[in-house]
């Protein structure tokens, strides 16, 4: 009980210190119209320098998602304008560009959200505009199909035009004109979760009005701010606020410059509140032509750099207080090929060499200097007092002067969240701190201490606890008081200390539950690397005592390979119905009927020894990877993309369309059903495999999961589970293959751990069969291997492989072991290859592809019927055919 109350209060302790590099909430924007862009794995790389979380593309181009894949950062994908009269018109068209632009790289790349067009509505074409919300409603129900709706979120970006009303800011409301669409729009995004995205650019806002308190408004420096008379609020930066301007004209788009709280009130005037905001695109330009206003890299980097420090003082907007907008700034690079002004071509944070083209506190060091930073005296001069914030000055004002202070270069790592000074966490006590560093920084003039008018120059230390403060020489106050600014957080300061006690307690039992963590991650760092060493040490020995393998001890002990003779092994029957690849199939016990499923979207059951189809079930998912017969074959199950798995009885009786209903659907993974298999002699349970790198034991009566295998804790696999089988001589073991390259063995008494992992493929493990003895098992890999391994040793007893004629390891799709298990039979990716290995002496000894009326595609499933008579394979080619040893030949 102890232990779990402190790991709880580590936990919560936790949660309050977040990374300092952790900041979700900043992005940028990846334009591509140049010619002088680096290649993308050395921009992976220099994203994964900065702090920078998200990336917003304006297409899908595949070079850079792959590049960024595995680097965790949030990749924003988007289709064309142009795209969307085929996305809205035909769901398939969605769903291909889905299989073409997500699929290949999902999950490795983390895509998490598709725009679908850009400021469609500005275009002021109808037929466009009416196109849109039916694009982005089929390119949502493609991700669903693939089981990833939700995990990838569908919008589209709209100009800030869509506006109408938006002075003050808590009167914004859409333009007339937009509205009836926009609703639509709007409940669909609600529907889904997914965010109303939005282009604001104070940079044009300045154009149009270019005054000195337009440019300091516009660039989060102090400022008289501007109010809202409804809420009593003071706008102290455009970018939060809003506010109408004259027509601006960019590449003949007129827009009007808004921004987040108008949005935020023209959102709720509809009824969608709660419908998040994402800021798609803003940004500065560092340079332009002689008759432009605005660019330079001084404001550039004044406005970027203090519209970052906006974001990590997490102080939010007036209206959506404490949660920051996630916010793409433009541009990574310049564009050299962009059209217009000279500043269309100047938006870029870096250059093409990777240097920045001005520092705006991207460099993960940036913001994140330890809190002992903060007591560091800056060079120079040696100061006679303390900048602090006045007593007068409102929230709005000293937010503005964080902002801007911020912005200038100084630490203001301690006043983020962790740091040594954030808390009390008010606007008061963080802007005292940052007009002090600033003003420390500076030459101290008294000009450097006055905000607008909103800071004092004291000659009392403010600095308090673990809070040091700059500056100073000594002087009445001391290190250690607790200040005005911890007080006007209300926290009571009594003459006898004891509330103060209470105080320092807390802090020192926080600082004690952080060194625990500290020390904590050190020993798990070593526990980790000595478990490694000994896995290491365990596999070499293992190694050590494994001197031979199967085909050399059979080869020394004289034993000679399997022949086959012209009519040993035939094809005898076709099974022609499906018309589109086969991808599972599945034999009854009693060896006459076969399940097949094709992503034709049909289950078809056949009669093996007659050709004849007795059943096809039409699926609701198309997307089917696997099918399995009952054992008693009254019920076949099936799954794929839809992530659960499906059970139909035989027994129902199918509609006039030749659906069948679905008498019991098993749901709860959270990725694809890759296999299911019932256990032997059970039709009660099942198992399947899946996608979210688990497996799972189901009650097939209750429809309820009876054990979770891997998942949440560092179990099992930590890749998608692609292939389960079941011991046939001890039903409560089976046997997992996986993309992390492994295979496990489960024990369905104990799940909580796998009983045994075994190592050797260098590539996903498509297929895992068990031997006929129960003892051992066979894997085939995308490394283009089998290998046979023994549950009992953890060895691996043999390699099957052989390259084709390029020299190319061919992945293998699929396998089955003969009655005896001498032969193995192994599917390829590679037309109708299917090679038949001799197992003891590790030699192809026939090639089902080379037999007349072989497969015209690639062989995907094989299966072996229970008494061994027959094989049966299923192709791309749509076709199934069954194989039989001729004159009932069997092999020993």
């Amino acid at each position: 009980m102890a232990i779990s109350i402190c790991f709880s209060l580590l936990l919560i302790v936790l949660s309050q210190f977040p990374s300092s590099h952790a900041e979700p909430f900043i992005g940028v924007n990846y334009g591509q119209v140049a010619d002088n862009l680096p290649p993308p794995s050395e921009t992976a790389k220099l994203i994964q320098s900065t702090s920078i979380q998200k990336v917003r593309l304006y297409g899908a181009d595949p070079a850079i998602i792959k590049a960024l894949a595995g680097t965790g950062v949030g990749i924003v994908i988007g289709t064309a304008n142009g795209d969307l009269p085929s996305l809205a018109a035909d769901p398939n068209a969605a769903s291909q560009w889905i299989s073409s632009n997500v699929l290949p790289f999902y999950p490795a790349s983390k895509i998490i959200l598709i725009t679908v067009g850009n400021e469609v509505l500005l275009s002021k074409d109808p037929n466009l505009v009416s196109q849109l919300l039916p694009a982005m409603q089929n390119v949502q129900k493609a991700l669903e199909a693939v089981s990833l709706g939700g995990k990838i979120k569908v919008s589209t970006v709209h100009a800030m035009s869509v506006l109408g009303s938006s002075e003050p800011p808590s009167s914004g409301s859409f333009a007339s004109g937009y509205q009836a669409g926009l609703k639509d729009i709007l409940q669909f995004l609600s529907d889904t979760g997914s965010p109303f995205a939005i282009n604001p650019y104070p940079f044009f806002a300045y154009q149009s009005d270019p005054r000195p308190e337009t440019l300091a408004f516009c660039l989060f420096q102090p400022n008289a701010g501007r109010p809202d008379h409804n809420t009593g609020i003071t706008y102290m930066n455009m970018f939060d606020a809003q506010y109408k301007r004259q027509l601006f004209t960019l590449d003949d788009a007129a827009a009007y410059i808004r921004a987040v709280d108008a949005v935020h009130s023209a959102l709720k005037s509809m009824g969608f509140e709660k419908v998040e905001i994402v800021v798609a695109e803003t940004g500065w330009a560092s340079r332009g032509d002689p008759n432009e206003v605005g660019p330079s890299v001084d404001n550039a980097k004044a406005y970027n750099g203090n519209l970052i420090a906006h974001l990590r003082s997490m102080v939010g907007t007036p209206l959506m207080p404490g949660k920051p907008v996630d916010t793409y700034i433009f541009a990574l690079y310049d564009e050299n090929l962009k059209s217009g002004p000279s500043s269309e071509r100047a938006f870029g944070l870096f250059k093409t060499d990777h240097s920045m083209a001005y520092d705006v506190g991207l460099a993960k060091s940036s913001g994140s200097s330890s809190s002992n930073s903060s007591s560091q005296t800056p060079s120079g001069k040696a100061s006679t007092g303390w900048c602090v914030s006045k007593k007068d000055a409102t929230d709005e004002q000293l937010q503005s002067s964080i902002d801007w202070a911020c912005g200038q270069g100084i630490d203001c790592g301690p006043i983020q969240p962790g740091g040594a000074c954030f808390e009390p966490n008010n606007v008061a006590s963080h802007a005292a701190f940052a007009m002090n560093m600033y003003y420390q920084k500076s030459p101290k003039r008294p000009t450097d201490c006055d905000f607008s008018q909103t800071a004092t120059i004291t000659s009392q230390n403010p600095s308090y606890n673990s809070c040091v403060y700059p500056g100073g020489g000594g002087g009445a106050g001391s290190a250690g008081v607790m200040n005005k600014y911890v007080n006007s957080d209300k926290i009571e300061s009594k003459k006898n200390g004891a509330v103060e006690s209470k105080v320092y307690s807390s802090l020192s039992f926080l600082l004690i539950v952080v060194m625990s963590v500290s020390e904590l991650k050190e020993r798990h760092a070593v526990a980790t690397e000595t478990v490694n060493n000994l896995r290491d040490r365990l596999r070499q020995r293992r190694l050590q005592l494994l001197d031979t393998d199967v085909s050399k001890y059979s080869a020394a002990q004289g034993r000679s390979p399997v022949k086959f003779g012209a009519t040993d092994l035939v094809c005898c029957r076709t099974l022609l119905g499906h018309t589109g690849k086969v991808y599972s199939l599945d034999w009854t016990p009693e060896r006459n009927r076969i399940v097949s499923a094709s992503q034709d979207g049909r289950l078809i059951v056949w009669n093996a020894l007659t050709s004849q189809k007795t059943h096809a079930i039409k699926l609701p998912c198309a997307w089917v990877m696997t099918c399995a017969f009952s054992p008693n074959g009254q019920t076949v199950a099936c799954g794929g993309l839809d992530s659960v798995c499906s059970i139909f009885s035989l027994s129902s009786t199918a509609d006039k369309d030749g659906t069948v209903p679905v008498s019991r659907t098993l749901s709860g993974h959270r990725g694809y059903v890759s296999c299911c298999q019932y256990v032997p002699n059970e039709d009660a349970h099942l198992i399947t495999s899946s996608g979210d790198q688990t497996c799972v034991l189901w009650d097939v009566t209750t429809g309820l999961k009876t054990s979770v295998f891997g998942g949440e804790f560092q179990s099992g696999h930590t890749g998608d589970v692609l292939s389960v089988s079941i011991s046939g001589s001890n039903r409560n073991w089976f046997i997992s293959g996986s993309c992390d390259t492994t295979a496990c063995l489960w024990d369905t008494r104990a799940a909580s751990r796998a009983v045994r992992t075994f190592h050797g493929h260098e590539g996903d493990v498509n297929t895992v069969k068990f031997f006929p003895d129960g003892y051992r098992f066979g894997t085939g890999s995308d490394d283009g291997t089998c290998r046979l391994y023994d549950l009992r040793t953890g060895h691996q007893l043999q390699v099957y492989h052989q390259a084709n004629g390029d020299g190319e390891n061919l992945p293998v799709t699929s396998i089955a072991f003969s009655a005896s298990g001498r032969l193995l039979f192994a599917g390829y990716a590679n037309n109708s290859t299917c090679y038949v290995w001799d197992t003891l002496l590790g030699e192809v000894v026939l090639d089902l592809g080379e037999l007349q009326d072989s497969h015209k595609n690639r062989i995907s499933c094989l299966g072996m019927s229970a008494d061994g008579s027959a094989l049966c394979t299923g192709s791309w080619d749509s076709n199934l055919k069954i194989w039989a040893f001729g004159g009932h030949r069997r092999v020993t």
